[in-house]
Parts: C-alpha cells; sequence; structure tokens
C-alpha cells in the first residue's frame, strides 16, 4: 500500500531539508528523507544551537549531539529565536508516524548516531503524548531488538494491553526485573504462580526482581505467601547488630524494602526499620522511611526513641544521593513527621511526651549538620 510521496519542506537556516511523507509508506524511488529532517520534523535541535545564556538540559535530555523534543520546545532550554527558527515546539505526529521511524534493521547496519537519537525520540515523544499503541508488537520489537532502546520501549509496554500469557512469556524471554510491573496480580491460576514462585526463587536473578515477585504474590495470597517475603526481605536488609555493614542493592530498592516492613510491622521488621533510621548509609533511605511511617498511625509507639536520637545528631554517617540539594540533612523529615504524630488524637501519655521532647530537640538542633554529608555519591 503507498501512499502520496508529497513532501513537507522544512527551511533550516539557507539549507532546504526534506522530511518524510506523513505516512508510513514513500513511493518506490523517491530519495530517502535524511536522518537529521527526520529529528526536526520530531521537535529535536541540534545541541550545539543552545545559547551559553540558556539553561543547559542534562545529559539525560541530550542524545548524541539532540537535544529531546520535550526540551526543545522549552524557552528554558532553547532559545526563542531558534525555536522560530526551528518551528518549534512540534504537535505530536500519529502512531504510523513515529513508528516508521524505528528502523532497527537499518540502524545494525550503519550504527547511525542520528538514527540511534531518532529511535529513541520517536519512543519517548509516543510517551509523552498519550499515543495510543495499537500494535504492541512494534514496541515489543524495539524493546528486543537489543540496540539500547529497552528503557524508552519499557514505558510504553504498559499500554500494550498484554494478555496476562503474553506478558508472561515476554518476562520469562527477557528475564528483565524491570517488566515485572507488566504482570498482572496472580489469580487461582496455579501453573500461573508456579511459574511466579519459580522466578521469585531463582538465585541468578536480580535480588530486586526476586522481592517484587514475593511482593505481588503476598499481596495477592498474603496468608500463603507473606511469610516467604518477610523472611527474603530481612535477610535482604543489613542485619540490625553491628553499624556500617554495607548495604546490597540500591538505595531505591532498599527504601521498598523497608517499606514492606512497615506493612508487614512484627517486632523483628521494626527492629529493622528503627536500625535503619540511624544507620542506613543514604539519607534519601530514612527519608523515605519516615515518609511511609505516616501512613501507620501507631508508628510513633514503635520508633520515637530513636526519632529522638536522630534529633541529638545520633547515629552514623549518612550521604545524599540525589543533586541539588541544601546542606539541611534530612530535618524537614524530622519535622514533617513530628509535625504529623502530634496530630494524632489517640496517643498514650509517654508517647506524646516523647514527641514533644523530640519536637523540642529538633528546634534546638537544626539543621542536623551532623546526620548527613550532603552531595555524596555513594551508590545508585
Amino acid at each position: 500500500m503507498h501512499f502520496s510521496s508529497s513532501a513537507m519542506v522544512l527551511l533550516v537556516g539557507s539549507c532546504i531539508l526534506v522530511s518524510v511523507p506523513a505516512l508510513r509508506g514513500a513511493e518506490p524511488g523517491a530519495p530517502a528523507p535524511s536522518y537529521r529532517a527526520r529529528l526536526l520534523e520530531l521537535g529535536a535541535v541540534p545541541a550545539d544551537r543552545i545559547s551559553r545564556g540558556a539553561r543547559k538540559p542534562s545529559r539525560n535530555d541530550i542524545v548524541h549531539g539532540w537535544v529531546n523534543p520535550r526540551h526543545a520546545g522549552s524557552t528554558h532550554y532553547v532559545p526563542p529565536a531558534v525555536q522560530k527558527e526551528f518551528g518549534l515546539p512540534k504537535a505530536p505526529l500519529s502512531y504510523d508516524r513515529y513508528v516508521s521511524f524505528l528502523l532497527i534493521d537499518e540502524y545494525k547496519k550503519n550504527k547511525s548516531t542520528d538514527l540511534h537519537a531518532l529511535m529513541r525520540f520517536s519512543l519517548s515523544e509516543m510517551h509523552r503524548h498519550g499515543i495510543v499503541i495499537p500494535v504492541s508488537q512494534d514496541i515489543i520489537r524495539a524493546y528486543e531488538a537489543g540496540v539500547g532502546l529497552e528503557e524508552a520501549a519499557i514505558r510504553l509496554l504498559g499500554r500494550c494491553r498484554l494478555s496476562a500469557k503474553g506478558a508472561l512469556a515476554l518476562f520469562e524471554r527477557a528475564a528483565d526485573a524491570r517488566l515485572i510491573y507488566l504482570l498482572p496480580v496472580p489469580g487461582k491460576d496455579e501453573d500461573y504462580l508456579r511459574t511466579l514462585v519459580a522466578w521469585s526463587n531463582k538465585k541468578d536473578f536480580p535480588q530486586h526482581g526476586r522481592f517484587l515477585l514475593k511482593k505481588k504474590l503476598a499481596h495477592a495470597d498474603p496468608k500463603r505467601f507473606q511469610p516467604d517475603l518477610r523472611e527474603f526481605t530481612l535477610r535482604s536488609l543489613p542485619p540490625v547488630a553491628g553499624k556500617g555493614v554495607p548495604p546490597s542493592g540500591s538505595w531505591w530498592n532498599r527504601q521498598a524494602m523497608y517499606r514492606e516492613l512497615i506493612r508487614i510491622g512484627d517486632r523483628q521488621c521494626w527492629d529493622a526499620i528503627n536500625h535503619a533510621l540511624l544507620h542506613d548509609p543514604i539519607v534519601e533511605v530514612r527519608e523515605q522511611i519516615l515518609f511511609a511511617l505516616q501512613s501507620v498511625p501507631d508508628s510513633p509507639t514503635k520508633v520515637m526513641d530513636t526519632v529522638l536520637q536522630m534529633t541529638e545528631g545520633r547515629g552514623t554517617e549518612a550521604q545524599a544521593v540525589t543533586p541539588c540539594r541544601g546542606g539541611y540533612g534530612y530535618s524537614h523529615c524530622l519535622a514533617g513527621y513530628l509535625k504529623w504524630a502530634e496530630s494524632l488524637p489517640r496517643l498514650d501519655k509517654p508517647t506524646r511526651a516523647k514527641i514533644g521532647k523530640a519536637a523540642a530537640s529538633l528546634r534546638r538542633n537544626r539543621p542536623l549538620g551532623a546526620l548527613g554529608t550532603m552531595g555524596g555519591r555513594a551508590e545508585r
């Protein structure tokens, strides 16, 4: 099936660039448009056109010398004069047009960096504009191509309306923990349950992937699977005996494990949570625990002794991972937790007295510089 070969002409400086036709096909013998023209059609802009006075995008927003269309359409990054020259921001394209840019076989042959940027931006633009995915195989092919499009494709797979069988088959082929979110919540299908249990027990599967599978199973059937989740989580975290034990896994994965321990909430779980508040080496883990505690009305009775120690600057030193942080430690998170705890209507007198003591200690000691060395990059 062919469509008109009429092409849209873009004026860029003194050059005339011919874009591809508006739909998938082109007439036989028509000249192939350049990757540059198609990048301009998407709304990307060469990174060297950003003026020195403009705010620079992060390295993740510049791909092979091209600023992605989302940032190219913002005057925070691209000066208005340059936006006017390139006709930015661009309107969304059709699904067929985006997919026509996924020239995977061509890229495998020529390894063009411009083509690679074109394919990545096509996937990210489909996600940004909420484009409906009528043909899931288009996105699966980009994911499975092995050319560095996995991260961008994964974000779109959730819109592909895969069946439970299709999602499980894709997960098993790829053995990729990032695909676990596609797997439906287990029901009463014993074959499906056995498959998830088998993967959750694979020693060579990433730790956090095993945790996510055990969590999915436990939420579906707590009586049957929660004991295994609890044991695995406690075993995966630093032991409460001793300080400064190097934790395994990334800080984000670890805070997710502590959130599950808060939900389970037995004595051994609370021991692990109290230990982490004082000794986890990453500031953000301690902050995420403080946020999660606000979902448990009786948490002040479990952690207030530890919180008091935190306001006094006790515990081992922690580093921040996220950039652009001030030097405030996590005193703001402590203040938020204490304010929430003070608002609870049903607390025993000893716990309420500890809350008042901790709040007074925090007012005396803010900012809590001893709680963390800001800007560290200890782990990812």
